[in-house]
Order: structure tokens, then C-alpha cells, then sequence
């Protein structure tokens, strides 16, 4: 799990770097943590070290972990989504 802290203060580091390059807040700036075959311990850890928000691309591996994601984050779908599989999301991520 510590690389998954390095890997956090490395990346706010860069986001940092470019949002004062750019003439832009870091508070403008989200970090959304794809989470695809990452198990609910891992994606909990980087939570508890300050991500607020999860991405998963793929609606059965999300259905499948979700109840084990701490809720204090924002869950979102990213990428395509087939219409058949609305009804499993609906209401359950952002």
C-alpha cells in the first residue's frame, strides 16, 4: 500500500506543478482513481489517504466490489455504457 501513497503525493505534486503553470487553483482540479481489477482494500486505502472520488469502467466488476467501497467517496462509471446495463447503476453512482 505505500505505493499507493507515493504514487498520491507524487501525483498532487504535478497537479500542483501545472495548475501554477497554467495560472490555474488546484482546488479546480479532481483526481477521479480508475479502479479497474484494483480489489475494495486497495481502493479504500487510496480513499483513506484522500481521493474522493473512484471511477470503474466496467458495470459487473463494479456490482461486484461496491458494497466494499467506503462511502465517502464519490463512485462514477467512466467510459461507455451499454444501455442494457443502466438499471444496475441507477442510483448508485454518480
Amino acid at each position: 500500500m505505500e505505493n499507493i501513497r507515493e504514487n498520491l503525493m507524487e501525483i498532487r505534486q504535478r497537479i500542483d506543478e501545472a495548475a501554477r503553470a497554467s495560472g490555474r487553483r488546484v482546488s479546480d482540479i479532481t483526481i477521479v482513481a480508475a479502479t479497474k481489477t484494483v480489489d475494495p482494500e486497495r481502493i479504500n486505502y487510496a480513499i483513506s489517504q484522500g481521493i474522493g472520488h473512484v471511477g470503474e469502467n466496467r458495470v459487473q466488476e463494479l456490482m461486484e466490489k461496491i458494497d466494499y467501497i467506503d462511502k465517502s467517496a464519490e463512485i462514477h462509471l467512466i467510459g461507455h455504457l451499454q444501455t442494457n446495463k443502466v438499471k444496475y447503476i441507477l442510483g448508485r453512482v454518480n
